[in-house]
């Protein structure tokens, strides 16, 4: 969800695979020597590209909005 006054961005899957990887990232204690050796704290600035819009809106909505395609939960992030 955008912040007060920020556009909404509707990204692919591949296009929200920068995303996801940080996230991940940032989340997983054991991927602190990755984090690490990036350079990445909980205050950095990353640049991520979005390459893909929404190409498909019906598998969109299916995904997105309906979790069609739910994340495991060894994988899902609790709180970002």
């Amino acid at each position: 969800m955008p912040l007060a006054g920020n556009p909404f961005i509707v990204s692919g899957e591949s296009g929200a695979v920068t995303l996801g990887a940080l996230s991940f990232i940032m989340q997983r204690s054991e991927l602190s020597q990755l984090r690490d050796r990036l350079g990445l704290e909980s205050d950095s600035q990353v640049l991520l590209l979005n390459t893909e819009g929404n190409t498909d809106p019906d598998d969109f909505r299916r995904v997105v909005w309906e979790g069609e395609h739910s994340v495991p939960q060894g994988f899902k992030v609790t709180q970002l």
